[in-house]
């Protein structure tokens, strides 16, 4: 039997805030925040130095942040 896909996290947009909380939590820099509009959004700039240690997501307060398969 194989394993499961690894799961990437995904941003969704709509719930970020834009407090740049998984910015300051993720170990990998794999964040940053831009200004989309009137806000600041987060973005994921490379996924690939992702650890999965999930960090950003438990620190992140608008549930913005979530898993899915790769």
């Amino acid at each position: 039997m194989s394993s499961p896909p690894p799961a990437f996290v995904q941003i969704a947009a709509e719930r970020c805030s834009g407090c740049g909380r998984c910015v300051a939590a993720c170990r990998q820099r794999i964040f940053t925040l831009e200004p989309r509009g009137r806000r600041k959004l987060a973005v994921m700039i490379n996924r690939k130095p992702c650890d999965r240690c999930k960090r950003c997501i438990e620190n992140c307060p608008t549930g913005a942040l979530f898993t899915a398969p790769s």
